[in-house]
């Protein structure tokens, strides 16, 4: 089961858009996301309109 969460972004952070590197998120910012019930958390950007999963050490949950 997953649930809502709020993170923070340790570093910034970018994502591969079709070969070009987009910062998703701004380090230091609170951000959206998602706890699956695997554990793995998925983080909604706002510059994008996009989620994907994020790796450990990129964010602090809040």
């Amino acid at each position: 089961m997953s649930k809502p969460i709020k993170f923070r972004a340790l570093k910034d952070i970018y994502w591969d858009d079709w070969g070009h590197m987009r910062r998703v998120f701004e380090k230091g910012q609170i951000y959206d996301g998602v706890m699956h019930s695997n554990g793995n958390v998925s983080g909604y950007s706002p510059f994008y309109d996009v989620s994907d999963g994020l790796d450990q050490g990129e964010y602090e949950l809040i």
